[in-house]
């Protein structure tokens, strides 16, 4: 990823190395760096006047993830270089029932802690602070209209969103 980030700097326009970067990540199941290099790769085949159809395939892949993650920086580039490309980007789906009442991350708070994970194992679990988690928490109790974990956990089964990986 270093050297294709030199080289995007330098003004390299290929983006094999942002593709092969990719393919790193994802074989070591990190899906914001890998993301990012979809992101970058896509970047590359639009400056150089590549297939259009393509570049939006892994605009598209970079979006949803960077959606799902809760990366609002990378959703932020992503979405302006889909701007100014004019590509239309398929909204992410919404987790957390029919309605899209929670956020993707509230989801995945809400399912790891219907899995009985404590506020400190979630945010271990997530790569965010406990203090985050309890305001995920917060939001999700006053969304969901209940008033402790198990409530929580009662209704994130009913939403199908129990016993799952985030």
């Amino acid at each position: 990823m270093a050297e294709a980030e030199l080289g995007r700097l330098a003004g390299d326009v290929d983006p094999s190395g942002w593709l092969a970067a990719a393919e790193r990540w994802d074989a070591v199941a990190e899906p914001h760096p890998a993301a990012y290099a979809r992101f970058r790769a896509s970047e590359a085949m639009l400056v150089a006047g590549g297939d259009r159809h393509a570049a939006g395939d892994l605009l598209g892949a970079a979006h949803a993830v960077a959606a799902a993650l809760g990366a609002g920086p990378l959703r932020h580039d992503v979405e302006a270089l889909a701007a100014r490309a004019r590509l239309t980007l398929t909204p992410a789906e919404p987790r957390g029932g029919e309605d899209g009442l929670l956020t993707a991350r509230e989801a995945d708070v809400l399912q790891l802690l219907a899995d009985g994970l404590t506020n400190r194992e979630i945010a271990g679990r997530l790569f965010i602070s406990q203090k985050t988690v309890g305001t995920h928490v917060g939001h999700i109790f006053d969304k969901l209209g209940v008033h402790n974990r198990v409530e929580a956990a009662g209704r994130a089964r009913r939403l199908g969103l129990a016993g799952h990986d985030p």
